[in-house]
């Protein structure tokens, strides 16, 4: 017998709401939600369930925490891959770069969560340098290089 549970969760959101979806699924919350306010569809930066069966499930104050698919690179997944973008690091004049890694981890997220550039969270910093550096990696074939890494490791574990 499958009983259907469903959760209300609070979700912080892209554009800054914060929005509540009744009637999800008890452990996930889409990566992307229509905006009340905005009329859009905006990423999930943050999910909390809200709801009495967050007590009864089992390691539910886990849950409060970003979503999967708001996840940085580990420490590991980095080192598979700063060899690719950190040969054309060297020093050069004027103002310091954003570092590369935050580069990486803002396109993986725009990727997983399908948002725009715009809605980029302000913890990668300025989107259009996101966007920007995001280009030049495509250009020099860096970017593919890097999904492909990432991903032939991933499977391979």
């Amino acid at each position: 017998m499958h009983i259907d549970r469903s959760a209300t969760w609070r979700v912080e959101l892209t554009c800054q709401h914060v929005e509540t979806l009744s009637g999800h699924a008890p452990n996930y919350v889409e990566p992307t939600v229509q905006c009340t306010e905005c009329a859009l569809i905006r990423g999930v930066v943050k999910a909390v369930r809200i709801d009495d069966q967050a007590k009864d499930d089992a390691g539910s104050s886990a849950i409060n925490s970003l979503q999967p698919d708001n996840q940085r690179l580990t420490d590991e997944q980095w080192s598979w891959i700063k060899h690719i973008v950190l040969s054309e690091e060297g020093s050069r004049r004027g103002r310091p770069r954003t570092d590369i890694r935050t580069i990486v981890d803002a396109a993986l997220y725009k990727t997983r969560t399908g948002i725009t550039w715009r809605e980029l969270p302000a913890e990668f910093g300025s989107w259009q340098t996101a966007l920007r550096r995001h280009h030049q990696l495509v250009a020099s074939s860096q970017w593919d290089e890097i999904t492909r890494t990432l991903a032939e490791r991933d499977l391979l574990q």
